[in-house]
């Protein structure tokens, strides 16, 4: 298992203007309007939504004799029935209890798909990290809303904190990677969502911020804001990945982008504490486990020990958005 640093994930976009109209917008007609209609969409499509519940499964850990249920969620009914599920905690009254690890295999091949760490407590549980050994993804968990991915390639560590509003369909975002000293800021809306793309740290781009609203094929789709390190700033209209003009910006849509990387710096900042608390139950699982007379019956040592390796760094999470939209 590879050690985890709290680094740095860059999204690159193409940066090019030509001669840009000298005529400012009518925000209240154009651009806002714009904003105004995609944002009616986006109510519509939230008075229509349900949330769909994960149905919560109590399962009998293989690896105990006793009655010693643990908790799995899965959407899917029909799931259940392919996998075995084993526990390295304790039990107490027919339930797990206290900490431990969830470890889910497949019945047929006993290759294992996901782990958890887990405290149980009066038969409920809360998840405190998972991993998805089939796509190396580490999930560090501080509750259904917020979470850490780090996604492991042959040279990068991407890291993504998420956190979801579930009741307003909203997803907030931060994206870091190792190999590009770049942030990637998001809010993203069923139907569109809105990219800020951080480059003060790389020296090989020009850019220092890029401004991007996107549609929900992933492409430009609204007023572009791309700001050099020389100070000269450009503007654009996209219409689903393609340009339609070059435009310069009133102060009005500088402020309302300014709006939105203030809600994104807001709710990025909130996750600190929960994630870190999350963390520390990890460090307590590992402090129980990773000692040379403890084994299990259900894997190799070394498989199960690798979390023992695992190292999550905290660095202070700085989001200064002063300056950065002007």
């Amino acid at each position: 298992m590879k050690k985890i640093s709290y680094l740095v994930f860059a999204l690159f976009f193409v940066a090019c203007s030509n001669k840009i109209t000298q005529a400012k917008l009518n925000l209240n007609n154009e651009i806002l309007q714009f904003e105004r209609e995609r944002l009616q969409v986006y109510k519509h499509i939230k008075e229509q939504y349900k949330k769909d519940e994960n149905i919560k499964h109590l399962m009998q850990p293989k690896n105990h004799k006793q009655d010693c249920k643990i908790i799995y969620k899965e959407v899917s009914k029909d799931y259940i029935s392919y996998i075995d599920a084993y526990w390295d905690g304790s039990c107490k009254n027919g339930f797990a209890n206290g900490l431990g690890r969830l470890f889910i295999k497949d019945k047929q091949s006993g290759i294992l798909i996901r782990e958890f760490i887990e405290s149980y407590e009066n038969e409920n549980v809360s998840e405190h990290y998972a991993y998805d050994p089939l796509n190396e993804l580490f999930y560090l968990i501080a509750n259904e809303n917020m979470s850490k991915i780090f996604r492991l390639s042959d040279d990068d560590i991407i890291v993504e904190t998420k956190i979801v509003d579930f009741d307003n369909m909203l997803v907030y975002r931060m994206e870091e990677s190792t190999l590009f000293s770049s942030i990637v800021y998001s809010k993203q809306y069923p139907n569109f969502a809105y990219l800020i793309s951080y480059y003060s740290q790389n020296n090989l781009i020009e850019e220092k911020y890029i401004f991007v609203p996107v549609n929900m094929a992933g492409r430009s789709d609204g007023y572009n804001i791309i700001s050099l390190k020389n100070g000269k700033s450009f503007s654009n209209f996209y219409q689903n990945g393609t340009k339609i003009k070059d435009i310069k910006l009133d102060d009005a849509y500088i402020d309302y982008v300014k709006n939105i990387a203030d809600d994104i710096t807001r709710q990025i900042l909130a996750t600190k504490k929960p994630l870190e608390n999350a963390n520390k139950q990890v460090e307590l699982y590992k402090e129980r486990i990773c000692k040379d007379d403890i084994r299990v019956n259900f894997m190799k040592n070394d498989d199960y020990k690798a979390i023992c390796d695992l190292e999550i760094e905290f660095k202070d999470i700085k989001m200064d958005f002063e300056g950065l939209l002007k």
